[in-house]
């Protein structure tokens, strides 16, 4: 129950604090955005919570764990055709923070003498590892802009590939099963970066816009230093463009 109760007391200071910065934020930026006619630049942050889900299914069953991010972003728009879609490049630095849930019901992984993966041990309950590191990822991202209601709110619907490199190996991403067992199994700090993203803002104010990202490394199915593994994390967060 504390533990519980401690995850739940964490998420909720959490989401205030990313919610307070965006209601913070989002007057003043409006101004400047009102002002602006052309903007080349842009700068955004978010914060997401993990998900035990694949990619497939992060969307409508996210199944979340106590792990989370805070991001910080800026990037340049490259090219655009037309108003319907535009060529970016963005660059991120992230904070993980938190704990992991390894994924294991095996009976024999609650025994003692395993070599548990870091932050973990059996006095810890072999379940829990501490997620504590650093992330920078490099994305080119390509975004479509023409949606049939843009007058009454403009929409952009974002996807981007890159590299990412995580500071140490993240606990998240191991399989603490394959560990105990000497099973075949391994992760990264060089691997690939994939994102979604929804982003909507006013009409009146079309430079500052709230979004919706799911955040993803992976070994592309192992062609990247043999992983096939990797993480999700859905996001909500506020892009600025100037």
């Amino acid at each position: 129950m504390c533990i519980i109760k401690n995850r739940c007391m964490f998420t909720s200071i959490y989401l205030k604090i990313i919610l307070t910065f965006m209601v913070i934020s989002i007057t003043p930026l409006s101004v400047l955005c009102a002002e602006s006619k052309s903007s080349d630049y842009f700068m955004s942050t978010y914060g997401g919570q993990i998900s035990d889900s694949n990619l497939s299914e992060v969307v409508f069953n996210p199944q979340f764990s106590n792990s989370h991010i805070i991001a910080i972003a800026g990037g340049v728009k490259l090219l655009k055709k037309k108003e319907k879609l535009r060529l970016e490049v963005e660059g991120q630095a992230i904070r993980h923070e938190g704990q992991d849930k390894y994924p294991c019901d095996c009976e024999s992984c609650s025994v003692n003498g395993y070599h548990w993966a870091e932050g973990q041990s059996y006095e810890k309950s072999q379940k829990i590892g501490t997620q504590r590191h650093y992330e920078f990822n490099l994305v080119l991202v390509l975004r479509w802009l023409k949606f049939p209601w843009n007058h009454y709110l403009k929409t952009e619907l974002a996807i981007g590939e890159g590299i990412s490199y995580a500071t140490k190996i993240p606990p998240i991403e191991q399989s603490q099963h394959a560990i105990n067992h000497g099973l075949t199994h391994n992760t990264s700090q060089w691997l690939n970066y994939l994102m979604f993203e929804l982003n909507f803002a006013l009409p009146a104010y079309p430079n500052t816009g709230v979004f919706y990202r799911i955040h993803h490394r992976s070994g592309d199915y192992g062609l990247i230093n043999g992983v096939s593994d990797g993480s999700n994390f859905v996001g909500l967060g506020l892009r600025h463009e100037f």
